[in-house]
């Protein structure tokens, strides 16, 4: 396995440059020189994605916290969800606002 690491290493390179690929099993099949990645090591496959990461995102990202939706604090109310507000599950329903202390607990510095 571990001689996917120099195709592993330019698969980045190219996302990195600019190549997108447009279904999921463009990176699971073997294509062009391009590996699979479900028979990759996890390290190597990591380490790509990490430095893809770090390159298009920086070491900033955007966080979506899922919010209790039936309270109506959620703007998405996706159908499928058992905390859609239209949704018969047995959730219990709680007010909004959510106090962030609990939530964000030692990391409130963020």
């Amino acid at each position: 396995m571990g001689g996917n690491i120099l195709t592993l290493d330019k698969l980045a390179d190219e996302i990195i440059a600019g190549r997108r690929l447009k279904t999921a099993s463009a990176a699971l099949e073997k294509e062009d020189g391009t590996p699979n990645l479900l028979q990759a090591e996890l390290g190597e496959a990591t380490a790509g994605a990490d430095r893809i990461r770090k390159a298009l995102c920086g070491d900033n990202g955007d966080l979506c916290p899922i919010v209790h939706g039936k309270s109506g604090g959620c703007g998405e109310d996706c159908n499928f969800c058992a905390q859609f507000r239209y949704n018969h599950a047995g959730i219990d329903e709680r007010g909004f606002p959510v106090p962030c202390s609990p939530i964000l607990g030692s990391h409130s510095g963020l």
